[in-house]
């Protein structure tokens, strides 16, 4: 069947087209919004974003070009790995009234910004940590944590518990160290964490893709029952006798002569009653 007799055919059977078209249209429109199910794990349903400032007690960040402030970007790499990873990880997931099993955490210093490692299904919980840097690709001593949850409640809890654990780290190592206080690390938080809820599985991409196909796969349905039933009918017709008149001859220019031959005409000549007394009468003259 050609692209002509298929539009032939669905635009005799409209009314089933513009059905499979209002029907391809909400069903991509529940996939896009999420509300239909999609074959594929839960995701979390809420995020949030936290920044601590990593610094001294003599605030050597706001100084201009002071002594040490070169090597604030690199500590503050080696905290936000530290933070992903034993008893700090422990002590995070407890503070947000999480299972520590159930918090998935790694650092983006060890896999790279464009490498998302594989998420089991059974962590629901993630904290992702990063060191932001400048436009020539400095580090900055600013950890970046952003959270994700089952709603946008518990992903702030726990981008506020990695803050405080972060602190509580410092404070307990330099307590166990001994360190001065002039000397120690801090971290201080840039603002509150901020949350937001999310919309698992939206996607406008795949709303647009699933109403396509439906709607494809609709027409092709109505162009084979059409197909089908037409064949049906022409074999009970065939069955039944119903057989068509049999065509006219064709009849081909070609065969036929432009003008056509005159029949050839035939003078009889019929010999006159006289004849012979004439004759006779010539005779007897020259006799004479």
């Amino acid at each position: 069947m050609d692209l002509v007799n298929i539009l032939l055919t669905l635009r005799r059977r409209r009314r089933l087209v513009v059905a499979a078209a209002l029907l391809s249209i909400a069903a991509g429109a529940a996939v896009g919004m999420g509300v239909a199910p999609v074959a594929a794990p839960k995701k979390p349903e809420g995020t949030a974003v936290a920044r601590v400032l990593v610094d001294t007690p003599r605030s050597v960040v706001v100084g201009v070009n002071p002594r040490g402030s070169e090597f604030l970007g690199a500590r503050a790499n080696v905290l936000a790995n530290v933070m992903v990873e034993g008893d700090v990880k422990a002590a995070i997931a407890r503070g947000a009234g999480v299972p520590p099993k159930r918090l998935f955490a790694h650092a983006e210093s060890t896999t790279g910004a464009d490498i998302q490692p594989a998420v089991p299904e059974d962590r629901n919980f993630i904290l992702v940590t990063r060191v932001l840097n400048d436009d020539t690709g400095e580090q900055l001593p600013i950890i970046e944590m952003e959270t994700e949850a089952p709603n946008a409640q518990r992903a702030a809890a726990l981008a506020n518990s990695a803050v405080a654990g972060l602190q509580k780290y410092l404070d307990s190592k330099a307590t166990d160290e001994a360190i001065p206080d002039e000397r120690r690390l801090f971290v201080s938080p840039l603002g509150d964490a901020q949350a937001a809820d999310v919309v698992p599985g939206a996607s406008l991409i795949a709303g647009v893709a699933v109403a396509l196909f439906l709607f494809l796969a609709f027409c092709g349905a109505v162009v084979m029952a059409s197909a089908v039933s037409g064949g049906m009918r022409r074999a009970a017709a065939g069955e039944a006798g119903l057989t068509p008149p049999p065509a006219a001859p064709e009849v081909r220019l070609d065969a036929v002569p432009a003008t056509a031959p005159r029949p050839e005409r035939r003078v009889r000549s019929v010999p006159s009653p006289d004849a012979d007394a004439e004759l006779q009468l010539l005779r007897r003259d020259l006799a004479s």
